[in-house]
């Protein structure tokens, strides 16, 4: 299943972690059932980071707000959408991916 997160950005001095785990996405701990929020087409949420969820032919597509300063760069205010195919914590636009550390023997 795929998940395409599409970006509106907000001028809010908060910040968003965004994780997916299976069919539920979770925006600052709260979570949300893509398959339920899909379901109820055209109703939104309307609360919180998520603002709509569609279903889509491979998986889900979402729109997040996307929070951000007010030197925020190019990047964020104008954000590319992000598709997600494991669980895990999603890269937000104009933030570094997380690395993996290496472990010593």
């Amino acid at each position: 299943m795929t998940l395409t997160v599409t970006f509106a950005p907000v001028r809010r001095e908060e910040t968003l972690v965004l994780e997916r785990q299976g069919e539920t996405l979770i925006a600052n701990g709260v979570m949300h059932d893509l398959a339920a929020l899909a379901a109820e087409a055209g109703d939104t949420p309307g609360e919180g980071w998520v603002v709509s969820v569609t279903a889509v032919k491979d998986g889900y597509a979402a729109l997040v707000l996307l929070p951000h300063g007010a030197d925020a760069p190019e990047a964020v205010r104008f954000p590319q959408p992000v598709i997600v195919t494991e669980d895990g914590t999603v890269t937000l636009p104009g933030s570094k991916p997380a690395r993996r550390r290496r472990r010593t023997l």
